[in-house]
Formats: structure tokens, sequence, C-alpha cells
């Protein structure tokens, strides 16, 4: 393999059996492009190494992630409502596939910051309007091809 498409291909076929890759770079002569290739088609995070001495601290740390993790290919939806327009996820390039979180954690957090326009009118009597409504999707981690959760 020689090419950044053949690898992604070869990671994406291993990721479709359930199995995920990690990248690592390290030093400066590694091929952003390529790792982040990796990276995408193997469902999980690329991870640059500034140096030999945090190579374990990095690799254990991910080790540790991928075997407390409790869902993947997680992806959070969020619809606008009553008048409202999502019109904008901060970090994600399409608001209609929504937020894609890939691997969730247990006892973790993450944060989505979305932007969005209101309409002017309300109804008579009413303080609070929805405006939002979200869906969290994910894959359970041993079976990435499942149905959507």
């Amino acid at each position: 393999m020689k090419t950044r498409a053949e690898l992604t291909s070869f990671v994406a076929g291993y990721n479709n059996k359930g199995i995920i890759t990690d990248s690592f770079g390290i030093g400066a002569d590694f091929d952003t492009e390529i790792m982040k290739g990796i990276t995408d088609a193997g469902g999980s995070r690329f991870v640059f190494l500034e140096s030999a001495e945090v190579i374990e601290s990095l690799v254990t740390k991910v080790l540790v992630g991928v075997f407390g993790a409790c869902g993947s290919a997680a992806r959070l939806i969020v619809r606008d409502k009553n008048g409202a327009a999502v019109t904008k996820i901060w970090g994600h390039e399409n608001t209609v596939a929504g937020a894609s979180l890939d691997e969730l954690y247990f006892d973790n957090r993450l944060s989505v910051l979305c932007e969005f326009t209101t309409p002017n009118t309300t109804a008579a009597g009413e303080n609070e309007i929805e405006t939002l409504t979200y869906e969290l999707r994910y894959s359970l981690p041993n079976d990435p091809t499942s149905e959507p959760m």
C-alpha cells in the first residue's frame, strides 16, 4: 500500500468488522493527511506525540478509552421546531447531518454549540416556546454495523 486511498480502504475494511484503529504521529516526518485518513476510516482519533517521552502515557490513555467505550459512530442530530432555524453547529459542516461525536465513553461529557434563529412572534400568553429537538444516535462498540440506537 502506497497511497492514502489504499491505506484508508484497508483500515475501513477492518472498521466495518468492528475493529477501531487509532493513529499516532511522532516527529516532523509523518504524513498528517494519511494519519487523519487512517483515523477517519478507523472510526477513532489521531494523536500527535511531540516526543518519545509521552508515548507511554498517550498510548495508555487511548487503550483506556477503547476499553471504556459504550458507543461508537455517535452523532447528535439537532432539529429546529416552531419556526426556529438551526444555522450552524460549530465544528461541524453539515447541520442536517448533525454533530459527529465519534466514540462515547462512560462518565464523559461532550458539548455541542449550536447557532439558531427564532421567530419574532409568540402566541398570546406564551412566555416559553420549544425551539429545538435533539436525538443521539450511536452504535454499540462491538457492532459498528448495527442499526444506530
